[in-house]
């Protein structure tokens, strides 16, 4: 599989390279598994902290990167009212943690690598096998303002 998609994109250095990497690997045929039973021990954010700095910076540009490279056009159009409204309430968000200063730079930073996500693009779109209607039966399981309200539970 990895021969055929490629490795995480090294562009990303820290987070939702694992998602980008699972998006290509469903994008060209590839299933993902889910099995109930396995158990996983992560200690998610422990070494750069949840919600720090560097954390808000690499999800959120990284986040623009992942959706702007795999997300196939028609899904996109489909979608993209629900991505811009999760990026400005995540942005009220990370304002009253007084973090907007960095989760503004992650979205300019991200636009600044938009032509070589493009370029991306359309090297994956181009090699993908999987019709639009199975990505979206995967995609309409997540609802990102889920994300949001965990956020919001994890707030002191």
């Amino acid at each position: 599989m990895l021969d055929k998609i490629g490795l995480f994109d090294e562009d990303y250095f820290l987070l939702y390279e694992d998602v980008d990497l699972s998006f290509r690997a469903q994008l060209f045929g590839y299933k993902c598994i889910y099995v109930p039973d396995a158990l996983v021990y992560h200690m998610a954010s422990e070494s750069i902290g949840y919600d720090s700095p560097l954390s808000v910076y690499y999800a959120h540009r990284n986040l623009e990167w992942t959706y702007i490279q795999n997300m196939p056009k028609k899904l996109l159009l489909k979608s993209i009212h629900l991505h811009l409204l999760y990026d400005t309430m995540a942005f009220i968000y990370f304002f009253e943690k007084g973090l907007s200063k960095v989760f503004l730079r992650s979205k300019i930073d991200a636009l600044k690598g938009f032509a070589r996500a493009i370029s991306k693009r359309k090297t994956i779109q181009t090699k993908r096998k999987s019709s639009d209607p199975y990505i979206w039966s995967i995609l309409e399981k997540e609802h990102y303002l889920n994300r949001l309200t965990h956020r919001f539970k994890k707030t002191p």
